[in-house]
Protein backbone atom coordinates (compact mmCIF):
# COMPACT_ATOMS: atom_id res chain seq x y z
CA UNK A 1 0.00 0.00 0.00
CA UNK A 2 2.82 2.75 0.80
CA UNK A 3 4.27 2.02 -2.78
CA UNK A 4 3.29 4.85 -4.81
CA UNK A 5 2.69 2.94 -8.04
CA UNK A 6 -0.08 1.23 -6.30
CA UNK A 7 -3.22 1.64 -8.20
CA UNK A 8 -5.85 2.74 -6.02
CA UNK A 9 -8.16 -0.56 -6.80
CA UNK A 10 -5.29 -2.12 -5.15
CA UNK A 11 -5.00 0.04 -2.68
CA UNK A 12 -8.84 -0.67 -1.76
CA UNK A 13 -8.80 -4.86 -1.99
CA UNK A 14 -5.16 -4.85 0.57
CA UNK A 15 -7.14 -2.33 2.70
CA UNK A 16 -10.26 -4.64 2.57
CA UNK A 17 -8.11 -7.78 3.23
CA UNK A 18 -5.98 -5.72 6.25
CA UNK A 19 -9.83 -4.85 7.81
CA UNK A 20 -10.85 -8.60 7.67
CA UNK A 21 -7.52 -10.22 9.10
CA UNK A 22 -7.87 -7.53 12.00
CA UNK A 23 -11.64 -8.43 12.64
CA UNK A 24 -10.47 -12.04 12.81
CA UNK A 25 -7.46 -11.31 15.23
CA UNK A 26 -10.34 -9.09 17.48
CA UNK A 27 -12.30 -12.31 17.67
CA UNK A 28 -9.37 -14.49 18.44
CA UNK A 29 -8.63 -11.68 21.79
CA UNK A 30 -12.45 -11.49 22.56
CA UNK A 31 -12.33 -15.56 22.93
CA UNK A 32 -9.09 -15.52 25.08
CA UNK A 33 -10.25 -13.08 27.15
CA UNK A 34 -13.78 -14.59 27.80
CA UNK A 35 -12.42 -18.44 28.02
CA UNK A 36 -9.79 -17.39 30.96
CA UNK A 37 -13.01 -15.26 32.76
CA UNK A 38 -15.04 -18.88 32.06
CA UNK A 39 -11.91 -20.54 33.76
CA UNK A 40 -11.72 -19.00 36.58
CA UNK A 41 -13.47 -20.35 39.75
CA UNK A 42 -15.56 -16.95 40.43
CA UNK A 43 -17.30 -16.51 36.90
CA UNK A 44 -20.60 -15.67 38.07
CA UNK A 45 -24.09 -18.31 37.06
CA UNK A 46 -27.43 -17.03 37.97
CA UNK A 47 -29.23 -20.43 37.98
CA UNK A 48 -32.91 -20.31 37.09
CA UNK A 49 -35.26 -23.11 36.30
CA UNK A 50 -36.39 -22.99 32.60
CA UNK A 51 -38.10 -24.50 29.63
CA UNK A 52 -35.89 -26.24 27.41
CA UNK A 53 -38.27 -26.58 24.15
CA UNK A 54 -39.33 -22.94 24.18
CA UNK A 55 -35.69 -21.84 24.15
CA UNK A 56 -34.32 -24.67 21.37
CA UNK A 57 -37.24 -23.15 19.15
CA UNK A 58 -35.98 -19.66 19.67
CA UNK A 59 -32.27 -20.38 18.87
CA UNK A 60 -32.94 -22.72 15.65
CA UNK A 61 -35.30 -19.82 14.58
CA UNK A 62 -32.37 -16.96 14.95
CA UNK A 63 -30.19 -19.55 12.86
CA UNK A 64 -33.08 -20.33 9.90
CA UNK A 65 -32.40 -17.73 7.61
CA UNK A 66 -28.66 -18.12 7.32
CA UNK A 67 -29.54 -22.20 6.99
CA UNK A 68 -31.77 -21.36 4.26
CA UNK A 69 -28.72 -19.55 2.30
CA UNK A 70 -25.92 -22.23 2.86
CA UNK A 71 -29.07 -24.59 1.32
CA UNK A 72 -28.43 -26.37 4.55
CA UNK A 73 -31.98 -28.34 5.60
CA UNK A 74 -33.10 -27.95 9.21
CA UNK A 75 -35.33 -30.39 10.87
CA UNK A 76 -36.55 -29.77 15.04
CA UNK A 77 -37.53 -32.92 16.67
CA UNK A 78 -38.88 -31.84 20.29
CA UNK A 79 -40.45 -33.65 22.58
CA UNK A 80 -44.01 -32.81 23.34
CA UNK A 81 -43.64 -33.32 27.34
CA UNK A 82 -41.88 -29.90 28.69
CA UNK A 83 -38.49 -30.22 29.91
CA UNK A 84 -37.46 -27.72 32.53
CA UNK A 85 -33.65 -27.88 33.81
CA UNK A 86 -31.97 -25.54 36.22
CA UNK A 87 -28.81 -23.49 34.41
CA UNK A 88 -27.90 -19.80 33.94
CA UNK A 89 -30.23 -18.88 31.05
CA UNK A 90 -28.02 -16.42 29.49
CA UNK A 91 -25.05 -19.07 29.59
CA UNK A 92 -27.16 -21.54 28.61
CA UNK A 93 -28.11 -20.03 25.68
CA UNK A 94 -24.44 -19.11 24.59
CA UNK A 95 -23.95 -23.04 24.62
CA UNK A 96 -26.74 -23.58 21.94
CA UNK A 97 -25.63 -20.63 20.17
CA UNK A 98 -22.35 -21.73 19.79
CA UNK A 99 -23.09 -25.65 19.03
CA UNK A 100 -25.94 -24.14 16.10
CA UNK A 101 -23.14 -21.96 14.58
CA UNK A 102 -20.54 -24.76 14.83
CA UNK A 103 -23.38 -27.13 12.58
CA UNK A 104 -23.98 -24.28 10.76
CA UNK A 105 -20.08 -23.64 9.62
CA UNK A 106 -19.71 -27.74 8.98
CA UNK A 107 -22.83 -28.95 7.82
CA UNK A 108 -22.88 -30.34 4.42
CA UNK A 109 -27.16 -30.32 3.97
CA UNK A 110 -28.72 -31.41 6.69
CA UNK A 111 -29.01 -30.36 10.37
CA UNK A 112 -31.41 -31.88 13.22
CA UNK A 113 -31.81 -30.67 16.14
CA UNK A 114 -33.19 -32.86 19.04
CA UNK A 115 -34.37 -33.11 22.32
CA UNK A 116 -36.35 -35.90 24.29
CA UNK A 117 -36.38 -37.16 28.04
CA UNK A 118 -34.70 -40.14 28.66
CA UNK A 119 -34.48 -41.98 32.47
CA UNK A 120 -34.57 -38.61 34.01
CA UNK A 121 -32.28 -36.46 31.91
CA UNK A 122 -33.09 -33.72 29.37
CA UNK A 123 -31.33 -34.71 26.26
CA UNK A 124 -30.44 -32.13 23.34
CA UNK A 125 -28.48 -33.83 20.51
CA UNK A 126 -27.11 -31.50 17.39
CA UNK A 127 -26.66 -33.36 14.97
CA UNK A 128 -25.34 -32.69 11.04
CA UNK A 129 -23.51 -34.53 8.10
CA UNK A 130 -20.42 -33.43 7.59
CA UNK A 131 -17.14 -34.88 6.72
CA UNK A 132 -16.41 -37.18 9.46
CA UNK A 133 -13.33 -37.76 11.40
CA UNK A 134 -11.67 -40.26 13.87
CA UNK A 135 -12.90 -41.46 17.47
CA UNK A 136 -9.49 -39.50 18.06
CA UNK A 137 -10.55 -36.20 17.12
CA UNK A 138 -13.77 -37.18 19.46
CA UNK A 139 -11.14 -37.30 22.29
CA UNK A 140 -9.68 -34.17 21.96
CA UNK A 141 -12.44 -31.98 20.30
CA UNK A 142 -13.32 -30.01 23.38
CA UNK A 143 -9.69 -29.16 24.16
CA UNK A 144 -8.63 -26.08 23.38
CA UNK A 145 -6.03 -25.30 20.64
CA UNK A 146 -6.65 -28.24 19.32
CA UNK A 147 -5.90 -28.71 15.41
CA UNK A 148 -8.14 -31.25 14.14
CA UNK A 149 -9.95 -30.95 10.90
CA UNK A 150 -13.14 -32.48 12.44
CA UNK A 151 -13.21 -28.95 14.50
CA UNK A 152 -10.92 -26.52 13.53
CA UNK A 153 -10.18 -24.32 10.72
CA UNK A 154 -7.83 -21.06 10.13
CA UNK A 155 -10.62 -18.95 10.97
CA UNK A 156 -11.87 -19.56 13.70
CA UNK A 157 -9.33 -19.98 17.54
CA UNK A 158 -12.04 -22.94 17.78
CA UNK A 159 -12.75 -21.95 21.22
CA UNK A 160 -16.42 -22.14 20.87
CA UNK A 161 -16.76 -25.68 22.27
CA UNK A 162 -13.85 -25.52 24.77
CA UNK A 163 -16.34 -23.11 25.96
CA UNK A 164 -19.25 -24.77 25.48
CA UNK A 165 -17.74 -27.56 27.57
CA UNK A 166 -16.78 -25.33 30.82
CA UNK A 167 -19.98 -23.91 30.95
CA UNK A 168 -21.96 -26.81 30.31
CA UNK A 169 -19.95 -28.99 33.19
CA UNK A 170 -19.66 -25.27 35.43
CA UNK A 171 -23.89 -25.67 35.29
CA UNK A 172 -23.62 -29.50 36.30
CA UNK A 173 -24.24 -30.96 32.79
CA UNK A 174 -22.71 -33.34 30.20
CA UNK A 175 -21.56 -32.54 26.87
CA UNK A 176 -20.58 -35.41 24.45
CA UNK A 177 -18.98 -35.70 21.01
CA UNK A 178 -20.57 -38.93 19.32
CA UNK A 179 -20.15 -40.54 15.67
CA UNK A 180 -23.67 -41.80 14.84
CA UNK A 181 -23.41 -43.65 11.39
CA UNK A 182 -22.89 -40.67 9.38
CA UNK A 183 -23.89 -38.33 11.46
CA UNK A 184 -21.73 -36.10 13.77
CA UNK A 185 -23.78 -35.30 16.75
CA UNK A 186 -23.25 -33.19 20.13
CA UNK A 187 -25.06 -34.40 22.96
CA UNK A 188 -25.71 -32.22 26.05
CA UNK A 189 -27.65 -33.64 29.20
CA UNK A 190 -29.16 -32.47 32.24
CA UNK A 191 -31.07 -33.74 35.21
CA UNK A 192 -34.91 -32.80 33.97
CA UNK A 193 -36.88 -31.17 36.81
Amino acid sequence: MQDEQTKPAEREEYLQIIQKRARVLQGFIQDFYELSRIEGENYPLLFDLIQVQNTLSEVVVAYYHEFEKMHITVEVILEEKQCSIIVDKIQFNRILNNLVQNALKYSKSHFVLKQYILDGECIIQFQNDKDLGTQDDLKNIFDRFYTGDLSRNNQSTGLGLTISKILTEKMKGSIEAILDEKLFVIELRWKSK
